[in-house]
């Protein structure tokens, strides 16, 4: 019975050695996994404030493109306004060139008569 109980000793101290053996090398994967799991966390940090610098230039580009079309429109309504002063200086210019005229004759006519 002793060597019966010996042996069965010695298989739970076998099993026991592998059930150890076994945790040792989960611990040892798990501790691989979780540097992998701190990469991947940092590399995820990183995208996620590249992202962030992404968005805030997007939004400088945004406020430029706005800055730029509102200098457009400015620059639209100042052409606008000089063709509107170049049609009426050419009006001008007409009514002149009429009048001169008038003027031409009537003291042609006076001249002449």
């Amino acid at each position: 019975a002793d060597g019966r109980a010996e042996a069965e000793r010695q298989q739970l101290r076998s099993e026991l050695a592998g059930i150890r053996k076994t945790l040792a090398g989960v611990q040892e994967e798990l501790g691989e996994a979780q540097e992998i799991n701190a990469g991947h966390n940092a590399d995820i940090e990183e995208l996620n404030r590249q992202i962030e610098v992404a968005k805030e230039e997007g939004l400088v580009l945004d406020k430029e493109i706005s800055d730029a079309n509102e200098a457009e429109q400015e620059a639209q309504h100042r052409v606008d306004e000089a063709k509107i002063n170049l049609l009426e200086v050419a009006e001008n210019i007409k009514a002149r060139r009429r009048a001169n005229k008038r003027l031409s004759e009537q003291m042609a006519e006076k001249v002449f008569h």
